[in-house]
């Protein structure tokens, strides 16, 4: 080999080392913005609400989401913390089948069930379930027999490279009274063991942890004070079941709380700064987090508003007929 070309390789590998030195100088930042609801409790519809005529609604929902998608240009992530059902007479009619419809139209990532989704009963739930192009996740609520969970207790999420873990916990009145088959009792189990040694069997297969709580904003806060020192930990608690209207996302231990109050009055959205540390470990840098008011000033989705006045026909017909049925 001439002189010449072995002095051209050995340039070549030189700059390909200081590159690679480089890179580990200046450590990968990641932007994540997660956007989630609570306790929406089937009020797909806009109402009025503290003295304006049009707040909350799916339609201008899914619009926000729409907007921020484009706006950030990077990854959006969109979870639920439960109580999505019920609490409404028409979602009462249809059983959630619209809910999870419209949020499959919407493009959610994960969901926890609460007190309302247990409410819907066994089989109906089962089928909301299977319906939703998304996963449930509830880590401890089990089967009484054998212990299994009801429900995918994890699921992981990449992105650049991040694996997001997001597990989901309930409420110890969350499944009261609610049968998995029928026949046997489901069984609340305290999050934070399950939590424990869910990270536990999962370490190292996961970089960023999020928790969807059903449990209210008071269990969030001590669910985050009691993993402050744990590694790995809880990084972030998308929260439930107590409508805390959470302006701005709050901090307790090492992780951020955020909550969106109820019946989506608000989108809540929470934005991180991710960031590689020099062992090649993720952590959050920063964050920072508002709540996105549904008004009249939001414009609705076409798709969307079809598909609500296909189910305001629906809920018509099925109201005259237990009128019918009552009166005969």
């Amino acid at each position: 080999m001439k002189e010449g070309v072995v002095k051209n390789i050995a340039c070549f590998i030189a700059a390909a080392l200081m590159l690679c030195s480089a890179g580990r100088a200046f450590p990968k930042e990641i932007n994540l913005t997660i956007l989630h609801t609570n306790d929406t409790h089937g009020r797909l519809m806009p109402f009025s609400y503290g003295g304006a005529k049009i707040a909350g609604g799916i339609s201008r929902r899914a619009e926000l989401v729409k907007e921020t998608r484009i706006e950030t240009g990077h990854f959006v992530m969109l979870l639920d913390a439960g109580g999505i059902f019920q609490e409404n007479a028409k979602s009462s009619v249809l059983k959630g089948k619209a809910d999870i419809e419209l949020m499959n139209l919407i493009g959610y990532d994960a969901a926890a069930p609460g007190q309302s989704e247990f409410g819907l009963g066994h089989k109906i739930l089962a089928q909301r379930e299977k319906e939703a192009q998304f996963p449930f996740v509830c880590a401890n609520i089990v089967s009484e027999k054998g212990g299994k969970p009801l429900f995918e207790p994890m699921v992981i999420r990449t992105f650049q490279d991040v694996r997001i873990g997001i597990i989901g916990i309930a409420g110890a009145d969350a499944a009261v009274g609610f049968s998995p088959d029928g026949r046997t009792k489901a069984k609340y189990m305290g999050p934070k063991k399950i939590i424990k040694d869910l990270l536990e069997k999962n370490k190292g297969k996961t970089d960023i942890v999020v928790v969807i709580s059903n449990c209210g904003f008071e269990y969030d806060c001590g669910l985050a004070e009691a993993f402050a020192e744990a590694v790995p930990g809880i990084d972030v608690i998308i929260g439930g079941y107590s409508n805390t209207k959470l302006q701005k996302p709050v901090r307790a231990g090492r992780t951020v709380i955020a909550q969106a109050f109820k019946w989506g009055i608000y989108l809540g959205r929470l934005d991180l700064l991710i960031s590689e540390d020099s062992s090649g470990k993720y952590k959050i840098k920063s964050y920072s987090g508002k709540l996105l008011p549904v008004t009249e000033a939001v414009p609705s989705v076409t798709e969307i508003d079809d598909l609500l006045r296909r189910y305001e026909t629906e809920i018509e017909k099925a109201e005259k007929s237990e009128k019918t049925q009552k009166k005969s």
